[in-house]
């Protein structure tokens, strides 16, 4: 949604026509193919799924809003869907979502990738048509589809081309990893005409069975209809097949960055193994950016949606990291203005928008020196660390915010700091480590005071005595006799006479003899 059409969203009088449409008494005859196909879409893309899912319709009469959107379940929209065919423009999200809203911190889980191919927009494709369009991807692209595998269904959007690829359902911690592999699928197919802000999880794209209402023509499958056996894939394929090989295990770790080879120096790091950890630092940023707005949005709810005296900032800083992390810059003035609405005492639209507009402008400069320092990082075939990943965008001129900073703009509390994920400052970090360390620093005492059969002075000195204890009651040495012997009194041998009676303490038959010898 651009930001002309939040503009015309905002105004609240307006009805929302979903809600007419699913209660009008009358409603158009749709033919029987465009209901089955529009059923076979959903039943598919959202197949067990017992989330919301959202369908949205267009509308151009002035008593309704220009964009609107219902959530329902997957049942419940099959049962209505026909309803809507008759509409504009209709769309649904490829993703679920816990509630009636569509935004990413909303998410529950994540159902397909989706790559909405504008061709027509490339000049040596605007003439060929859709078929003729999918059998040169398929002939040009035959390697990348035999490596990640074919799309598990093709739609005709009557004009362009949507290839999906459905996923075992992911939960949505898995958000960054998603965003990773669709930001991959995205530069595999940007030379055909890939729309970039279909690398929303929240996106919505047009429904089969829908009209287009740019060329009057019918949403449909490719092929006419759906095969039986789609192939359902899982994200950790997408991971292994569109990420440098096993890039986890480069997440930048000292002990990593300093492996020395054979003769003592240190190694120089292979393309590919840069090429995995630069993807490393890539999912480590966006799980940060993810993190970030995460904190943002539960900061409004721990304060009961009551803002104030830093709304302006708190908008900003939330517009600038949804930039980051979804590359959207319509999507992410949308999710803002989204927030704002949902304040008790809200901003403006005029006032959202302009308070936050430079997050745009640091948006574009953070994209463009992460591209210029993954460049440098290529050149010097080497991993640079955090420090000198932060030194090099304050040379850059690109600012970066800290934590301590959004916490001083957003007076940002001690208690609310213990529900933050990313946004608290070295005492509460210190707080949350203590009980880590304190376990740490114990064990590791209890291990440098033990000996090598794991015993600590103290219990070998008890070990030591019940030997002698043991064999001297053999011998029919009276309880005086043996206090009087080890210098201990009577009690306690009596005590560890009862522990060798009950089987409590044992001892081994080879430490008696070496034992009894030394302290004779």
């Amino acid at each position: 949604m651009n930001k002309s059409a939040i503009r015309e969203n905002s105004n609240t009088t307006k009805l929302n026509k979903v809600v007419h449409i699913l209660n009008r008494r009358v409603n158009p005859l749709v033919n029987a193919k465009r209901i089955e196909d529009a059923q076979s879409h959903i039943f598919n893309l959202h197949r067990d799924y017992d989330g919301k899912l959202v369908i949205a319709a267009t509308s151009d009469e002035d008593s309704f809003r220009t964009w609107n959107q219902y959530s329902f379940s997957t049942e419940e929209l099959l049962d209505v869907v026909w309803k809507f065919l008759s509409e504009k423009d209709v769309y649904i999200s490829a993703n679920g979502f816990w509630n009636n809203r569509r935004r990413l911190a909303d998410l529950r889980h994540l159902k397909a990738f989706v790559i909405d191919l504008d061709y027509y927009k490339v000049e040596k494709y605007a003439n060929k048509t859709q078929e003729e369009m999918y059998t040169i991807l398929l002939k040009k692209e035959k390697k990348f589809f035999d490596r990640i595998g074919y799309p598990s269904f093709t739609i005709n959007s009557g004009k362009g081309l949507y290839m999906i690829w459905l996923i075992d359902s992911a939960p949505y911690q898995a958000l960054a990893l998603w965003q990773l592999c669709m930001d991959e699928l995205f530069k595999k197919f940007e030379q055909y005409g890939a729309d970039p802000k279909a690398k929303d999880a929240a996106h919505v794209y047009r429904l089969c069975g829908s009209k287009n209402s740019k060329n009057g023509q019918v949403v449909k499958f490719l092929n006419n209809k759906i095969e039986k056996d789609i192939p359902i894939y899982t994200l950790d394929h997408f991971r292994i097949q569109l990420l440098p090989n096993e890039f986890e295990k480069y997440i930048p770790k000292k002990e990593r960055d300093n492996v020395k080879n054979k003769n003592g120096k240190k190694r120089k790091i292979t393309k590919k193994e840069l090429s995995a950890r630069q993807a490393a630092s890539l999912f480590t940023t966006h799980m940060l950016h993810h993190k970030r707005i995460l904190d943002l949005q539960r900061l409004v709810e721990l304060r009961n949606y009551e803002i104030t005296g830093c709304r302006e900032k708190l908008l900003f800083y939330f517009r600038y990291w949804n930039c980051c992390f979804v590359k959207d810059t319509d999507r992410s003035l949308e999710e803002t203005v989204n927030l704002n609405n949902m304040f008790t005492e809200p901003l403006e639209l005029n006032e959202v928008v302009n308070a936050t507009a430079s997050a745009e402008v640091y948006f574009k400069k953070w994209e463009e020196t992460f591209d210029k320092f993954c460049e440098v990082e290529k050149k010097t075939k080497e991993k640079m660390t955090q420090r000198q990943m932060n030194n090099f965008f304050y040379k850059e001129g690109c600012h970066i915010f800290t934590s301590d900073k959004v916490i001083e703009d957003l007076s940002i509390s001690d208690e609310e700091m213990k529900e933050m994920d990313t946004l608290f400052n070295t005492k509460e970090k210190n707080r949350r480590s203590k009980p880590y360390r304190n376990e740490w620093k114990k064990e590791r005492q209890k291990e440098s005071l033990r000996n090598e059969e794991g015993r600590t002075s103290r219990e070998q000195d008890k070990h030591e005595k019940m030997i002698v204890i043991a064999e001297m009651l053999e011998s029919g040495y009276k309880q005086k006799d043996i206090a009087e012997r080890l210098g201990i009194n009577k009690a306690t041998v009596s005590k560890y006479k009862k522990e060798l009676e009950t089987g409590k303490y044992v001892i081994e038959n080879s430490e008696s003899q070496e034992v009894s010898t030394k302290l004779a």
